[in-house]
């Protein structure tokens, strides 16, 4: 009995191998409202904003595989046409958050399948993006499309609560982040839920001790 526990012992400290890791999106699927309306935009484009739209979508999309935001977005975006200065990001990444927001609604609404897990890279992307470029000045919106996310709590999808909980990852990086503890305590309180709330709680935690 005792050499039966100790095989098991040994048997279990045996390094498993690795799992193949998760094949990384090029492309953006049509089979949501998120992903129907990002296709639209982007064929609307032409010239120099559709080779833009060409190479930034997979560097996105490859971003919004990890559920942690990048912690190099220089390095991300690193050509150097594509500074934070740059109009032509700027006008993208605006356009694109607002195609998120309006995803977010339609769920919020009762839109069945307004954001598949298929696309949730590169929304998980676009917030990262909206948060990098523009700083505390989107928070508001990002708070609210969070929400929005939440607000069924508990009968939330999946995807919508992903969501919500990467946009949590990337808001507590933030040096400003400790700041906004009591709007989000006070006014958004679905926020403090499932994954988003364990987010939150264990960075206070950290910055508390």
């Amino acid at each position: 009995m005792i050499q039966f526990i100790v095989n098991l012992l040994q048997w279990q400290e045996v390094p498993t191998p690795d799992r193949e890791p998760p094949e990384i999106p090029t492309t953006i699927e049509g089979k949501d409202v998120f992903g129907q309306a990002l296709l639209s935009y982007h064929a609307s484009l032409n010239g120099q904003e559709a080779v833009w739209v060409k190479k930034l979508v997979p560097l996105l999309l490859k971003a919004g595989c990890n559920s942690k935001p990048p912690s190099d977005w220089k390095h991300l975006l690193s050509n150097g046409k594509w500074h934070h200065s740059s109009l032509m990001l700027q006008q993208l990444a605006h356009e694109w958050w607002g195609i998120l927001q309006g995803a977010v609604t339609a769920h919020a609404n009762g839109t069945t399948i307004s954001l598949s897990h298929a696309n949730l890279p590169m929304a998980r992307a676009i917030i990262w993006l909206q948060l990098h470029l523009h700083h505390v000045s989107v928070v508001p919106d990002v708070l609210d499309c969070m929400q929005q996310c939440m607000h069924k709590w508990p009968e939330v999808d999946k995807v919508q609560v992903e969501l919500a909980r990467s946009a949590a990852a990337m808001l507590v990086i933030q040096p400003w982040f400790i700041s906004w503890k009591e709007e989000i305590l006070y006014h958004y309180p679905s926020l403090m839920l499932g994954g988003c709330g364990r987010v939150f709680k264990q960075t206070w935690q950290e910055l508390a001790a």
